[in-house]
């Protein structure tokens, strides 16, 4: 059988062919790396997002306590931090507004305070008033470390009663016994506030003994009081607490009866030099950085500022955090960053970064 002759590709058709195969290779390569780098882009600030969005979720849950049963100084006559006061010692809230001053309530805006001295987050030199004719009494505190108080509900019930002349008040100096303690699971008062933990750590109700209400633990709170109390000890039939006020400043509350007991707890809210933004919770003595509890609520996060109108109550929360990825090139500061901010670290800038705003309205 003969043989048939075949036409090879002549070299025009095999570099039209090789055109092609460039052309459709190329689109698919840039197709490719078009996907990858949204991807990257995507997933780095989903990373920034998660980190803000995991703070603002914790913090969320203890803003709208911020104040619950304590006075908020609205008179401007330092009653928050008198409230807390004990005779001749500076109260547990010192440190967030000296007894007296016109500034110092469950939430108090401050710079930098790493030796947690007394006075070092008043309204002074301290800290910056931003004035902004568009809101009421002119401005707003603003700073990068906030300073609040919460009390933590226990669902557990009672009621309470004054040793005041008038049994329907609680006043400054007042014995306060509290009595008809209603668990569900059946213990006792004592031992179920003693052993009350929250978020896996102890906070138990502890008696006053000898720290003089610098600890956070001998504090109890009641929503309808509004003023904090102080354990002395316990008696077969409850507990007997002090309501200890600073003798220049009248503090007083009404008795309202059944009611919820609250613990006490105080925090520090700060950017450490690692990127993360970090919680201390003041523990037995907040002069003692030991008895403190350090809590990592969010990782590469590079500003963090705070507002706080006194008037209003409005607390806004500014935080920027960044992805994972660092780039040559630097990019612009976020939108929400807005511009009477304190600029960002130039090396945040080098990567891709996420920013809110959120604010709360405290309760108190």
């Amino acid at each position: 059988m003969p043989l048939r002759s075949t036409r090879a590709f002549s070299l025009v058709e095999l570099l039209i062919a090789l055109v092609i195969i460039a052309i459709v290779g190329g689109a698919s390569l840039a197709t490719l790396w078009f996907a990858f780098n949204t991807a990257n882009q995507v997933d780095d600030y989903t990373a920034a997002n998660t980190e803000i969005e995991q703070a603002v979720q914790q913090l969320g849950r203890e803003f709208t306590l911020v104040g619950l049963g304590m006075p908020n100084n609205r008179s401007g006559r330092g009653s928050f931090a008198s409230a807390f006061a004990y005779p001749a010692h500076p109260p547990i809230m010192a440190l967030m507004g000296v007894s007296g001053d016109v500034w110092g309530g469950p939430v108090t805006v401050g710079n930098h305070n790493p030796s947690n001295e007394y006075n070092a987050t008043t309204m002074d030199g301290s800290v910056n008033w931003r004035a902004d004719a568009s809101l009421p009494g002119g401005g707003v505190y603003a700073g990068r470390e906030l300073y609040y108080a919460w009390g933590i509900p226990t669902g557990l019930k009672a009621r309470y009663t004054s040793s005041s002349p008038d049994p329907t008040k609680v006043q400054k100096g007042d014995k306060v016994t509290v009595t008809k303690f209603y668990t569900s699971s059946g213990v006792s008062g004592k031992n179920f506030l003693e052993n009350f933990k929250y978020e896996s750590r102890t906070i138990g109700l502890q008696d006053n003994n000898a720290s003089r209400g610098r600890n956070p633990a001998t504090w109890l709170l009641f929503p309808t009081l509004r003023v904090p109390l102080l354990l002395e000890g316990w008696t077969s039939e409850g507990l007997i607490a002090t309501l200890a006020a600073d003798a220049d400043q009248s503090v007083e509350g009404l008795v309202m009866g059944l009611d919820e007991v609250h613990l006490l707890q105080v925090a520090r809210l700060r950017l450490n030099t690692r990127e993360e933004l970090e919680q201390i919770i003041f523990g037995a003595d907040y002069t003692d950085a030991t008895s403190n509890t350090v809590k990592i609520l969010a990782e590469r996060i590079v500003g963090v500022h705070f507002s706080y109108n006194p008037l209003t109550r409005l607390l806004t929360m500014y935080i920027a955090a960044r992805g994972r990825e660092r780039h040559p090139v630097a990019f612009a500061p976020p939108h929400a960053w807005v511009s009477w901010l304190p600029a960002l670290p130039a090396e945040a800038l080098h990567y891709r970064l996420a920013a809110k705003s959120i604010t709360w309205r405290i309760r108190n």
